[in-house]
């Protein structure tokens, strides 16, 4: 009886419990053996002990060290992010422009950092729009965030950096009368059928530059009065032609006997027309005419403003621009001049009759 109480803390009048000895805890149940955690340490200090110097500091580097990204330079990396954008479904022409970018920076800082990104982003604030600059940002972003992501480029220049923000700028539509003169420049005339479709066919249609470009002969129906486009992300959609372009386009098939699939060929590295070709052939054309420089975009601008201030549906115009959403298409598009908006004011203010 007294032994027990001497062992038993509950009893009152028993002996002080005796030291606790060192708790064994579980290393590895499936070796099937245990060790205390004081003699754990011992033994890892133990074994520390009888290293040389040597190995002591190429331990102690390899824990402070980072782990090693797989690329010599970022450089290196370019190839497969292209890959990886085409992929995405981004358009060649996005993708041209993000990776003259991103060569132009590695050209200039082969190992950039957080500071030298930011001064090179700095300078061309001062040469270019920040809109510009922004869409820099974005291509620098795609292509570090994705090296890390990868693992082949750990050192992220651009992580975090936030992207510069860019006032709302109010577009306005080209001038009908300077339209109309781009459209009637050189009709019933059987030379440059080419400019001819394509400034009709922005008019008509309002598709992107790049859309028109790469326009292939077998998605163009004369008997459905329809031309098939394939937009950003690779996403076809059917586009309806009036007939005045179904005729323009019929005089232009007729003159080309080149065997190439594109309706628009060029002697180039993708086969069809060149972007920044029609871009200033435009600008040439413009100027010939005496009026205002009408981009391709500024009469895909004029389209769909036209359609819209004459009751087209918007989400109908959305779907013939291939925009994402609606409110893109209400956003960019829906504008209205002054003129129209002291109208409105007068004819609907509460205020307008004196009240």
């Amino acid at each position: 009886m007294a032994a027990r109480r001497a062992h038993n803390p509950k009893v009152a009048g028993s002996n002080p419990a005796p030291a606790t000895r060192s708790i064994t805890k579980p290393v590895s149940q499936e070796a099937g053996f245990f060790v205390s955690k004081d003699n754990n340490l011992s033994g890892l200090l133990s074994k520390i002990s009888r290293l040389s110097q040597d190995d002591i500091q190429l331990l102690g580097t390899l824990i402070q060290s980072k782990p090693a990204s797989i690329l010599v330079t970022p450089a290196d990396g370019i190839q497969d992010w292209q890959n990886e954008l085409n992929i995405r479904g981004l358009s060649q022409h996005t993708i041209d422009l993000y990776s003259k970018t991103v060569k132009k920076v590695i050209q200039q800082y082969p190992n950039p950092n957080n500071q030298t990104i930011r001064a090179y982003l700095a300078d061309r604030l001062v040469a270019v729009s920040p809109t510009k600059v922004r869409n820099d940002q974005k291509a620098l972003k795609s292509f570090f965030n994705f090296l890390q992501e990868q693992g082949l480029w750990l050192d992220n220049p651009v992580k975090g950096m936030k992207l510069l923000k860019v006032a709302k700028v109010i577009r306005q539509a080209p001038d009908k009368e300077d339209v109309d003169k781009l459209l009637k420049a050189w009709r019933g005339l059987k030379r440059r059928l080419k400019e001819r479709l394509l400034i009709a066919l922005f008019a008509d249609t309002g598709m992107r530059l790049s859309e028109a470009c790469s326009i292939q002969k077998q998605n163009v129906s004369i008997d459905r009065q329809e031309i098939k486009v394939l937009g950003k992300g690779k996403k076809e959609r059917m586009l309806p032609i009036s007939p005045s372009v179904v005729d323009l386009l019929k005089q232009y098939l007729a003159t080309q006997y080149s065997d190439s699939i594109y309706l628009f060929p060029a002697d180039n590295g993708t086969g069809y027309q060149d972007n920044r070709i029609v871009d200033r052939t435009f600008k040439r054309i413009c100027k010939r005419l005496h009026i205002k420089h009408i981009t391709p975009h500024g009469l895909r601008h004029y389209f769909a403003t036209y359609a819209l201030r004459n009751g087209a549906k918007l989400e109908v115009i959305s779907r013939i621009l291939g925009h994402a959403s609606v409110g893109i298409t209400g956003d960019v598009y829906r504008t209205v001049k002054q003129d129209e908006i002291r109208e409105e004011h007068a004819r609907f203010s509460p205020m307008a009759n004196g009240s």
